[in-house]
């Protein structure tokens, strides 16, 4: 599925109702239109640790040729946001 059908996909659904919900009706669908695997664990990672003494997390890490890139899930209501640029 391309990146416009998974957005207009996302539009055409009812908005998430919690952070963890868009996290897979979201986020998780437009990374496997651009070509990530969500599902193998070894390039997109839900609840990563960022380690530390304080043993925080993140939302999302998407990891790459030795490289990570971590990222949070903005608060709900943001979906809507994103449905005017489709």
């Amino acid at each position: 599925m391309s990146l416009r059908e998974t957005l207009e996909r996302i539009c055409s659904s009812a908005d998430p109702q919690n952070e963890e919900s868009a996290k897979f009706q979201v986020i998780a669908p437009i990374l496997q239109a651009l070509g990530w695997d969500t599902s193998n664990g070894e390039q997109a990672l839900f609840e990563y640790s960022v380690g530390g003494k304080k043993g925080g997390r993140v939302d999302i890490a998407l990891k790459h040729k030795g490289r990570i890139v971590a990222f949070e899930v903005p608060p709900v209501g943001w979906t809507r946001g994103l449905c005017g640029l489709v």
